[in-house]
């Protein structure tokens, strides 16, 4: 890798982490990603003694073993109009940021290389068709991604707008970057 890819990725890695850091700490963007609820204990000590393995669950479900296309078209019929829940239940919370950062870093970072080494390959293209490009990484990322949770799995836009802020805001900061500095000529 050159090191010009090099710079250009670790430069970018360090304005999305940036932004994310930002975006969940200080600014109000994720204010009200999450819904408070006053009966958190109550609901907690439901969940540990009702289900016996972290995961990710649906309510309304079936055992995926044990049903066949007839039980779940029957579920789905007689759940309609019924409350749902998504769950992801975690068993033993442990909030380690130092290995949350690290992970966050390094995807960022292998984001940052796809777009570097995507845009170190034409030169023909000008600092705005440069920027458009990394835009469309963000898009790419909030159709097949973001838009993808909301579509099959009910995820809330109370939820969702601030991932459209956030891969709209950090893209666009980071595509400044990328357009200028790739756009350079190499010494």
């Amino acid at each position: 890798m050159s090191t010009r890819i090099l710079i250009s990725s670790l430069v970018g890695a360090i304005i999305l982490f940036a932004w994310q850091s930002l975006s969940w700490t200080v600014l109000p963007v994720h204010k009200y990603s999450m819904k408070y609820s006053p009966n958190q204990e109550q609901i907690l000590d439901v969940l540990s003694q009702n289900l016996s393995e972290e995961g990710m669950y649906f309510f309304p479900f079936m055992d995926p073993d044990n049903a066949s296309s007839e039980d779940w078209q029957e579920l789905q019929s007689s759940s309609a109009g019924k409350p749902a829940a998504m769950v992801n239940y975690i068993a033993s919370y442990n909030n380690n940021m130092a290995s949350s950062m690290i992970t966050g870093f390094l995807l960022c970072l292998i984001v940052s290389i796809v777009i570097s080494l995507s845009l170190s390959r034409n030169d023909n293209m000008g600092f705005a068709g440069r920027w458009f490009r990394v835009m469309g990484f963000a898009v790419v990322i909030m159709a097949f991604g973001t838009m993808t949770d909301k579509n099959w799995w009910f995820y809330p836009m109370h939820f969702l707008s601030g991932e459209f802020i956030d891969y709209t805001v950090m893209f666009a900061l980071s595509g400044l970057w990328f357009a200028w500095y790739l756009g350079r000529r190499p010494a």
